[in-house]
């Protein structure tokens, strides 16, 4: 994933053929002033209304994962400065051993 000046607003990666994501950063140089961070949020089911539960930096070198489902609500802060938020993303799907 590249981005430079976008964000990417409160959502699921929900599908049935997957079931978890890992966010490997490589971008460099990253700061406070960056912005960029994943955001992890709880959703109140009966209200609807968010909350934070987690911010994410991108910095160089590290990763996150966390399992894709109807409730796996992020988003990710706008880019700042000049930055390019870098980063490789893979999903997987977990074999079902159907008998």
């Amino acid at each position: 994933m590249k981005t430079n000046s976008k964000r990417l607003l409160p959502h699921t990666d929900f599908n049935q053929n997957r079931d978890f994501t890992v966010i490997f950063y490589i971008s460099r140089d990253w700061t406070y002033l960056s912005e960029g961070e994943l955001v992890i949020y709880e959703k109140n089911l009966i209200s609807g209304d968010f909350k934070i539960y987690d911010i994410i930096n991108p910095e160089f070198n590290t990763f996150f994962s966390f399992e894709i489902s109807e409730h796996s609500w992020h988003s990710v802060k706008k880019i700042k400065h000049n930055w390019q938020r870098l980063a490789i993303i893979v999903d997987f799907d977990l074999v079902k051993n159907v008998n």
